[in-house]
């Protein structure tokens, strides 16, 4: 980048307290400020192109993940349009659904009793 010529010109305001920051990390870093201003943005670009096109591994990943989410989202739409979803559930679901939520209910009280007690 050194070897390139330099031809446009960006003007930027700060505050006080950015330029105090830049022209003290600029000297721990043993560069001028405009060496440690395009250094930074070069770093921003770079992460901001990282999450746009990842690395390979991370496609693979994120291809796998984007199939199950479009996966799920393709049920979802299907069972909109058959009205599935509209389904009642059964009383073996109803009922660990009401146990479920007695546990927590449970949990709950158990928890602010603690905490009354420990504003005592």
């Amino acid at each position: 980048m050194k070897g390139q010529k330099r031809e446009r010109f960006i003007k930027v305001m700060l505050t006080e307290e950015e330029y105090k920051a830049i022209e003290r990390f600029s000297h721990i870093e043993f560069m001028n400020k405009s060496e440690f201003i395009r250094e930074a943005v070069k770093k921003r670009i770079n992460q901001i192109k990282d999450q746009i096109f990842p690395h390979n591994e991370d496609r693979i990943k994120n291809g796998r993940i984007k199939k199950e989410i479009f996966k799920e989202a393709k049920k979802a739409i299907g069972a909109h349009a058959r009205n599935d979803y509209l389904e009642k559930p059964n009383k073996e679901e109803l009922k660990l659904r009401q146990k479920m939520i007695n546990e927590r209910k449970k949990n709950l009280e158990k928890e602010l009793e603690r905490i009354k007690q420990s504003l005592k």
